[in-house]
């Protein structure tokens, strides 16, 4: 419960030391307190001492266990960390390894890989992003604009159909642009030149227009095609789900 203060006031005026005798006898007398006061002072009593002595215990049992969250955070650094991270764009730009080395330490390919990693990679030249080299002074960040986050891992509830499983693989798992496969038939009907389209499906789609002078026509220029196929799939210049833009970071 919250601590009660009160505020002590202390006596005011002149002879604030003296004392009265009163029943004076051989052997005992008591003293009495006879100051000269201009103020009334805050009274003395058990209950504000006991108050007191709750407020500096309860005081230290805080401390304790503060003091107990302090030494778990100074043994796990990661939660250290936490308090002093920042944000960094993940825009394919080129760091200093000096400026960011806890990041860098941590997200470097290494240098087995240096040479042919996409990202996190040493280079010597920070206007040359092909000016690759273990020793180098200056870190390639992942460039996470274009591409869209997949949970890793495999989960059997949402998948594609019920044979196909989720698979998002592991975690920083890189996977190219793909489209979902689409397939189409369609079936010739007759032994005319050209052949009328039977039937359809899938992708594709046809349409039939007849020429009654087709039969007395000699060129492939002169023809009017009797069967149209067409096909009708997507829109736009890539390939994504329905997405939300925003911002990428890495916390460093």
């Amino acid at each position: 419960m919250p601590y009660s203060k009160n505020v002590w006031i202390e006596p005011q005026g002149t002879h604030l030391n003296r004392v009265t005798k009163v029943n004076e006898t051989p052997t005992s007398v008591e003293l009495i307190q006879n100051p000269e006061l201009t103020n009334e002072p805050t009274p003395f009593s058990v209950e504000w001492m006991n108050n007191i002595e709750q407020g500096i215990y309860d005081a230290h049992e805080r401390m304790d266990s503060d003091y107990g969250v302090l030494k778990q955070l100074m043994f796990q650094p990661t939660l250290l960390e936490m308090a002093t991270m920042r944000l960094l764009p993940l825009e394919g730009q080129v760091i200093t390894v000096a400026t960011y080395q806890r990041l860098c330490a941590r997200m470097y390919c290494g240098d087995a890989k240096n040479a042919t990693a996409d990202w996190w990679y040493k280079i010597s030249n920070p206007s040359d992003k092909n000016s690759r080299s273990a020793a180098g002074a200056y870190m390639v960040v992942m460039d996470f604009r274009g591409m869209f986050p997949r949970a890793a891992g495999q989960n059997s509830k949402y998948k594609a159909a019920n044979d196909t499983p989720y698979d998002g693989n592991l975690t920083g798992s890189y996977s190219a642009d793909k489209v979902k496969k689409h397939t189409g038939t369609f079936a010739l009907k007759g032994s005319s030149a050209p052949p009328m389209i039977g039937d359809s499906g899938g992708v594709f789609a046809h349409i039939n227009s007849y020429d009654p002078g087709w039969n007395g026509l000699q060129t492939l220029a002169q023809i009017t095609p009797m069967s149209r196929i067409y096909i009708d799939f997507g829109e736009g210049s890539e390939t994504k789900p329905v997405s939300l833009s925003f911002a990428a970071y890495i916390t460093y």
